[in-house]
């Protein structure tokens, strides 16, 4: 069963190179990696619109969204969480813990996901591994109204849906903030991803006539 990680990046390749070392050390093979470059500092409006419009660009079983100031903690998370959506007959959403720079685990509560009672403050887009299908249905909503939270809005929108999606907890830690926030990033010009991440990615292919790019981690 194979994950797309999308990773949207503005201008942080240091911060990026922790993301990507974190997406290769998963133990499950053949990850997909997308990479949405905003190479102007457009926004966080910007990112949150692209995650609808690069949507075809998924080829994963799941989706996971995972930007580039964030990383996976746990080496062994999707190999992990793919058996458990593999028993559960491959419900729709998949809940995981998620990490704040503290190194606390504050989101989501097992409480707040089995009673439903979702809240920004303990709500991340690390925090949910969705299906293919229902991700890019729905995934209109992380940028629609537009809004700084999208995060919410996503999982809220997959709530509402009739008849009620499966949601299936699992017990671990997927991604971690590594700071908090729209973040700080640099200001490296416009050809920064040329400049300071193809070089060190060589495998990195661009897919043809998109600023968008992929990693096959095998």
């Amino acid at each position: 069963m194979q994950l797309s990680v999308v990773t949207r990046c503005c201008m942080r390749p240091e911060l990026l190179r922790e993301n990507v070392e974190s997406v290769r050390k998963q133990t499950a093979r053949f990850v997909q990696q997308i990479f949405i470059v905003d190479r102007h500092r457009q926004g966080i409006s910007w990112a949150n619109k692209q995650l609808h419009e690069k949507r075809n660009f998924v080829t994963g079983d799941y989706v996971f969204i995972l930007d580039d100031d964030n990383i996976l903690p746990d080496n062994e998370f999707w190999e992990y969480a793919s058996l458990v959506a593999e028993y559960a007959d491959t419900p729709e959403v998949l809940v995981t813990l998620a990490l704040r720079p503290s190194g606390q685990r504050v989101f989501p509560g097992h409480e707040d996901w089995v009673n439903k009672n979702l809240v920004k403050a303990r709500t991340n887009a690390h925090c949910y591994v969705v299906r293919s299908d229902i991700w890019k249905k729905h995934i209109i909503s992380f940028g629609t109204p537009t809004t700084h939270s999208g995060a919410w809005q996503f999982p809220e929108a997959m709530l509402k849906h009739k008849p009620p999606y499966r949601w299936k907890w699992v017990e671990v830690i997927a991604g971690e903030s590594v700071q908090l926030g729209r973040g700080h990033t640099d200001n490296l010009g416009e050809d920064w991803w040329e400049k300071y991440v193809l070089p060190e990615y060589p495998e990195m292919t661009r897919f043809p006539g998109e600023d968008i790019y992929e990693i096959v981690h095998t």
